[in-house]
């Protein structure tokens, strides 16, 4: 059973300003098979934790659905940009659960707004490889407490 979004929010623990530090912005490899994360601001570091090398930002998103959304926005914003030569931030936002692994033994994700996506391409010196390079910040972040097993079997048994 899927909880509806209200519910959800309902759930949600916000964060203010003075819980994250700065913004939370990530610059991840588009061209990288679960965009690796390349470059991260100090409010991401705080997000993910401890260990921020390695960070492949897919595996972070919650559920096959958030996933196929996820790079379908990335890729319609990358080809308005590739097409229009700039993009409307104030019109390419999208909600997304976020599950950084350090979060998972608390049962705790992160529900956050995705938005202002910046595009750049970076080139490995002699490579000739192209590393297309997008910037994702974070916006409105809070904390959602998954369901137990326990509270997911009563919660169907219920319906």
């Amino acid at each position: 059973r899927r909880m509806p979004m209200t519910e959800m929010e309902s759930d949600c623990s916000s964060l203010s300003s003075s819980d994250v530090v700065g913004e939370v912005a990530v610059w991840v490899d588009v061209t990288s098979p679960q965009y690796n994360v390349v470059r991260y601001t100090a409010g991401f570091s705080e997000l993910c934790g401890p260990s921020t090398a390695g960070v492949e930002l897919l595996h972070w998103i919650k559920g096959r659905e958030q996933r196929k959304m996820f790079l379908s926005w990335v890729q319609d914003n990358f080809n308005k940009y590739m097409h229009d030569g700039e993009l409307d931030n104030g019109h390419c936002t999208i909600k997304m659960q976020l599950s950084p692994p350090h979060l998972q033994r608390f049962r705790l994700n992160v529900k956050a707004m995705i938005g202002e996506i910046e595009v750049r391409g970076d080139s490995d010196g002699e490579q000739a490889s192209i590393h297309i390079i997008v910037q994702v910040k974070f916006s409105r972040i809070c904390w959602v407490r998954q369901r137990s097993d326990s509270q997911n079997m009563h919660a169907k048994a219920s319906t």
